[in-house]
């Protein structure tokens, strides 16, 4: 019989009352191939969007913290570029370690909820967990948040185990809950909204009777201090640069002179950041979210990791929601509650033909979207006018002629006008050649730059995304050297304009948000 047969077969048949839904082990690794390959074609394939390279360019300027986020992410990247160089895989070859551990942890997991069937548990977390779109997207692309998801699944791993003992009356392994805070100070030194899963255990341990002897154990606080103590590269950072960062993620971000994150209370701006919500997670899995919070958790380490998990999802969930009444939120500002659930719905899905459906659907958005990808601009550009996309591609082109620029010009100092193209030049360019933004709102490149080597003759390259006057302000005087298209497979993507900059100036101080 076909895949395609078992599943048909599987799905036409409901789960047992109460259990989880099953398909065969082997059905389930093919759906893991296929999505699997599809992350390695976006991975070699694909160049690096704007962010990807912004983030890869902390890492060639390693530093205690960074003013757009927290550190790990940079400091991650500087050791994959030693490993790989400038390369998509040494941009994105940490995705696939953070990958794996989420793997070992889902093994370990299979093992302990169903000891009798833990291969085919396995896979099926595992295969659910990639079929979310958002979570396969995330993961996939060279951001904070991969790191974030898998160590808060591993915080709360070693959480669970500890608290699943305190449920049934033990006292529980002290070197869990020093490891699982541990952990979560790590999370939070990925991305800041981490904290979001440390109010959530706070909260099961206050309100569940069984853990809230909890709050008079010393070894409570000492696991506070923990997490503390490992995101302390931040809050030591921040301190040193008057709280930037921390200013920069709570207000500065959400609109520069306007009113911030706690803006007009608008229903319109949440809608779709809601309905977006709810087709990334996954269609399929909306009734195992409502089993998650309405069938008995149960004791122990099951016991434990659910009710993490429905905290986690609560507390992220209604946090990010009410921002995004007042502010334009996004998906994966929620992703600490997404991956709670997520990586534990498997055992919600009650009906074989949901389980199919999801993996279905989320197999061919995911191969769909690394095709897409991988194929610009042949499928959307000019076609569909997607030149966000077509932006991925053409970027090594213009490097090249801007070292030629350089050299032919003499000038010392290399700019843009935003950071996305300073960041995307810089990684074609390879390492040793810097490039830097000029673009008026605050950013990294702020920390960064060589403001000597533009006091001479300065090369500037500018695309459609950026604000040209704002950067040729900063300059005695501008001249156009050329425009440059570059193309792929014969077809012309985003123009480059290239002038050359003299008497740089600067701005008086930065300002705004990127």
């Amino acid at each position: 019989m076909t895949a395609e047969g078992l599943v048909a077969s599987a799905a036409a048949r409901p789960a047992e009352p109460g259990s989880r839904a099953r398909l065969p082990t082997g059905v389930l690794i093919g759906f893991a191939v296929v999505l699997i390959a599809a992350r390695l074609v976006f991975t070699f394939l694909v160049l690096p969007n704007e962010d990807e390279a912004y983030y890869f360019q902390w890492g060639q300027h390693l530093a205690l913290s960074y003013f757009d986020h927290a550190p790990l992410q940079g400091w991650m990247q500087g050791l994959s570029a030693a490993l790989f160089g400038f390369t998509t895989l040494g941009l994105r070859a940490m995705n696939q370690v953070t990958l794996l551990g989420t793997a070992v942890i889902f093994w370990f997991w299979a093992g302990r909820l169903e000891p009798g069937d833990r291969v085919n548990l396995f896979w099926t977390l595992f295969t659910v967990y990639l079929a979310s779109p958002l979570i396969n997207g995330i993961t996939s692309l060279a951001y904070p948040d991969h790191w974030l998801m898998f160590l808060t699944i591993a915080s709360m791993h070693f959480l669970a185990l500890f608290l699943g003992e305190r449920l049934e009356g033990r006292t529980g392994r002290y070197a869990d809950l020093y490891l699982g805070a541990a952990l979560l100070g790590l999370a939070a030194l990925a991305k800041y909204n981490a904290v979001t899963f440390g109010i959530a255990l706070a909260a099961l341990i206050v309100f569940h009777p069984r853990l809230r002897s909890l709050l008079g154990a010393w070894q409570l606080y000492v696991a506070a201090l923990i997490s503390v103590v490992m995101f302390s590269p931040v809050l030591i950072w921040n301190a040193l640069n008057g709280f930037a960062s921390i200013r920069f993620q709570l207000y500065e971000r959400y609109g520069a002179g306007g009113p911030g994150l706690w803006g007009e209370f608008s229903v319109e701006r949440f809608l779709p950041y809601a309905i977006l919500s709810i087709v990334y997670i996954g269609i399929a899995l909306l009734p195992a979210l409502f089993l998650f919070y309405t069938r008995p958790a149960g004791s122990g380490f099951r016991g434990s990791l659910i009710r993490l998990g429905r905290w986690s999802f609560a507390v992220s969930t209604l946090a990010i929601s009410a921002i995004s009444f007042f502010a334009r939120g996004a998906p994966h500002w929620n992703i600490v509650g997404i991956v709670a659930f997520v990586s534990l719905a498997a055992i919600f899905v009650r009906w074989r033909w949901l389980l199919a459906t999801h993996l279905v659907l989320g197999t061919i958005m995911m191969t769909a979207a690394s095709a897409y990808f991988a194929s610009v601009p042949l499928v959307s550009f000019p076609m569909l006018g997607d030149r966000e996309a077509a932006s991925y591609y053409g970027y090594d082109q213009v490097a090249a002629r801007m070292i030629e620029l350089r050299d032919e010009h003499g000038a010392a100092g290399i700019a843009t006008t935003r950071y996305g193209s300073a960041s995307k030049l810089a990684f074609g360019a390879g390492p040793g050649v810097f490039v830097t933004s000029l673009a008026p709102p605050q950013e990294a490149f702020d920390d960064w730059r060589d403001d000597e080597a533009l006091q001479g003759k300065s090369l500037i390259i500018h695309d459609e995304f950026g604000a040209i006057g704002t950067v040729t302000d900063q300059f005695e005087a501008v001249t156009l050297l050329e425009t440059l298209v570059p193309t792929r497979f014969g077809m012309p993507l985003i123009p480059y304009e290239f002038y050359l900059g003299t008497g740089y100036r600067g701005l008086s101080a930065p300002q705004g948000q990127p």
